[in-house]
């Protein structure tokens, strides 16, 4: 895999924390090479429009920001400057304009204008007459992953990932295959909408994932998104996010995934479960990695102890279930 352009894709507020070395260009560009991508609603925000975009031809648009009207040149959404260039190229980076309030942003393929200025919106760059279909009817949206390793030592091997939907239930898993020269490496999985999310990668590998390694999840072919960075953690946390599909009356929707949940945590021996609601737990069980039940027991009252001795250090999946078969789960680190 080559290297992305990461300087193409650093938000203005990353590369300013990380040097004193501002890039500076010429706010000209030639329009017939500009990308423009599909334009749709964020999977992340249902209040955000994506724009995918990137300067083919290398030149910089400094500052950039878009516009989106519809056909009475009504304001639909506005993008706050975010970037010193447009990506270079040849992938895309994303651009989040913010859903104006009120503004009626129809069904189907409709006739929008979409405009690029740079300098902070002081100069209109390019102007494009776009056929838009805001809400594709997909079945599921693809995610695209990402795994960054960012150790002084890079190491060839393959890094485990699981995507789980909130009741513990895995909808995608796969490789991050390291190839010891490159930083990144990428895989995609196809989500149907929904909320609370899971991304987390396995620590069985020759990769220390429990520092100084990204994950991101992005959406619409892009190369911008929701990143978690882990510096130094005691060990990987799960990345948590929502996941939006299919539009409702003109704007995003989703399936609301409501769950009874509880807190689980580990002292000595014993590893103590309580529901964070009034929920009646009937089950308790706790699984290993390769899904076999290691303790199985009722549930009764406000706490639950499992005696994790003699278990080999690890995560395990805690499963909770109720009288009328609801099911909430969450990982724990065993050790």
């Amino acid at each position: 895999m080559e290297p992305r352009n990461l300087l193409a894709t650093l938000s203005l507020a990353a590369l300013m924390a990380a040097s004193p070395t501002l890039l500076h260009a010429q706010p000209t560009a030639d329009c017939d090479s500009i990308a423009i991508g599909d334009i749709r609603f964020s999977a992340f925000d249902a209040g955000i429009i994506e724009v995918p975009a990137a300067a083919l031809n290398g030149a910089c648009v400094g500052y950039p920001s878009f516009n989106l009207y519809d056909q009475n040149g009504d304001t639909l959404a506005k993008e706050t400057v975010n970037f010193f260039c447009l990506s270079f190229g040849p992938w895309l980076g994303i651009h989040e304009l913010q859903v104006f309030p009120g503004a009626n942003l129809g069904t189907g393929p409709q006739l929008l204008t979409l405009e690029l200025f740079s300098g902070f919106g002081d100069t209109l760059v390019c102007a494009w007459d776009l056929m838009v279909d805001l809400c594709p009817p997909d079945s599921c949206v693809y995610a695209q992953l990402t795994f960054s390793d960012w150790h002084d030592q890079l190491v060839q091997d393959g890094v485990y990932w699981f995507l789980e939907d909130p009741l513990g239930g895995t909808v995608g898993s796969g490789v991050f295959q390291m190839d010891g020269v490159n930083r990144n490496a990428e895989d995609s999985v196809c989500i149907a909408p929904g909320t609370d999310y899971y991304l987390w990668v396995s620590p069985f590998t020759q990769v220390n994932v429990f520092d100084s390694i990204n994950l991101a999840v992005s959406s619409n072919g892009g190369i911008t998104g929701q990143i978690n960075f882990f510096q130094n953690d005691s060990f990987p946390s799960d990345m948590e996010f929502d996941w939006y599909g299919e539009c409702a009356d003109g704007t995003n929707s989703i399936l609301e995934v409501e769950q009874p949940a509880f807190q689980a945590w580990q002292h000595g021996a014993w590893l103590f479960i309580q529901p964070e609601r009034t929920v009646q737990f009937q089950e308790l069980r706790l699984l290993d990695l390769q899904g076999q039940v290691v303790r199985s027991l009722p549930m009764s009252g406000d706490r639950t102890t499992v005696n994790v001795a003699g278990l080999a250090s690890g995560i395990y999946v805690v499963q909770a279930l109720g009288r009328s078969g609801v099911l909430a789960a969450r990982k724990v680190w065993v050790r």
